[in-house]
């Protein structure tokens, strides 16, 4: 029996139903809700039709996608895969460029899936545990980080900035790092669209490309690039952040510790902010439950900077690795992502069906796993 059918065995018991989902998706979708860097990571194919497709660089956005289709939209509910994903290696990340991933993810009314996390949790160790290996654990939570990003006081468009930043490896420093270089030149387009509302900015940059006679390329819409454009201009108005406000987040982006300990040292950053306070009491709740249901490693760590390098993920995150792998050690992981599956059920036929519903789930490499097990 393979790993990947003891995985698949173990998830059974959680997500009854197995979805297939197709190997080839559209590209702008992914470039739009995992960030312009998976670009650089992703197989991209033309379509005769002229849609830029790309052979799925992970699974999540599949088989959320496949979800939105099925009828099961009453009660929570879970599915779970088993298939190849296929990204683009290169110098500094060699490795296969094709790999099976198996996982689950998991839908439930966003009042419910908070206390699903500590099962999520489980089931991910679980099947871990079945393929042979005890992973090491590391949590962290990107909405506590964004919390802590409100709290400190910067402009809007700043904090904003810092929390798309997070996911990005060695996002926040660069983004500091601009914060203290000279102000570029600004761009009276940019300035102008940050003027206009949302749904006209869109329009009057698509008129104003017609008229010029150019068309975008690069898989983005036009309403996509003026919304980049209008973060741009509204940037060019925002109060540049002090070092006083940098501080608590250089400060915060350092812990790296056992759960406890990190968690009271992210509490003494939140002095009477409440919604930071609320947030450390939030991720202490689901820990506890943790403990409890997924009897996680004596080792595991709490790391405020864990970003997942997919910038969909937007609350608990966490990563399971085997250090006898070296370089690769990560044999998966996974998190929450509500604003992902907000954003596909909004491309929906019947968008209204998914609303107040929240998503996460899990991905494990059952080769990474065997070779751990060994």
């Amino acid at each position: 029996m393979s790993k990947a059918d003891v995985i698949d065995a173990v998830l059974a018991k959680v997500a009854r139903i197995k979805i297939d989902p197709p190997v080839l998706q559209p590209a702008g979708l992914y470039l739009e809700l995992a960030g312009e860097d998976l670009r650089k990571r992703a197989f991209l194919i033309d379509d005769p039709q002229g849609e830029e497709l790309c052979l799925r660089p992970d699974m999540t956005v599949p088989a959320c996608r496949a979800a939105l289709a099925l009828p099961e939209w009453r009660a929570a509910f879970a599915v779970r895969y088993q298939g190849l994903v296929f990204r683009r290696q290169s110098a500094l990340t060699a490795g296969a460029a094709e790999f099976v991933q198996a996982g689950a993810e998991w839908f439930a009314p966003q009042a419910d899936m908070s206390s699903a996390e500590p099962m999520i949790l489980a089931a991910a160790l679980d099947a871990c545990r079945a393929a042979g290996v005890e992973p090491r654990l590391r949590l962290g939570n990107v909405s506590l980080f964004a919390a802590l990003a409100r709290s400190v006081g910067l402009d809007p468009a700043w904090s904003e900035r810092l929390v798309r930043a997070f996911s990005r490896a060695g996002g926040p420093v660069g983004l500091m790092a601009e914060a203290s270089a000279p102000e570029p030149s600004r761009s009276a387009l940019a300035e102008a669209l940050a003027a206009l509302p949302a749904e006209r900015a869109g329009a009057a940059l698509a008129e104003m490309l017609d008229m010029a006679g150019v068309a975008p390329v690069g898989g983005r819409s036009v309403e996509d690039i003026a919304a980049r454009l209008r973060e741009q201009g509204a940037r060019a108005g925002a109060s540049r952040p002090t070092e006083a406000q940098w501080a608590p987040i250089r400060a915060a982006l350092s812990v790296d510790d056992e759960p406890e300990a990190a968690f009271k040292s992210i509490a003494s950053l939140a002095g009477a902010k409440t919604e930071l306070a609320e947030s450390i009491v939030r991720v202490r709740e689901f820990w506890n439950a943790a403990i409890k249901l997924a009897k996680p490693p004596s080792d595991t760590r709490f790391v405020l900077s864990l970003g997942r390098g997919i910038s969909y993920y937007d609350g608990l995150v966490f990563e399971l690795e085997a250090p006898v792998l070296g370089p690769r050690a990560s044999v998966g992981g996974g998190g929450r992502y509500d604003g992902l599956l907000a954003a596909l059920a909004a491309r929906s036929s019947t968008p209204e069906r998914y609303n107040g519903w929240a998503a996460a789930g899990f991905a494990l490499r059952p080769k990474r796993l065997e070779d751990a097990a060994k």
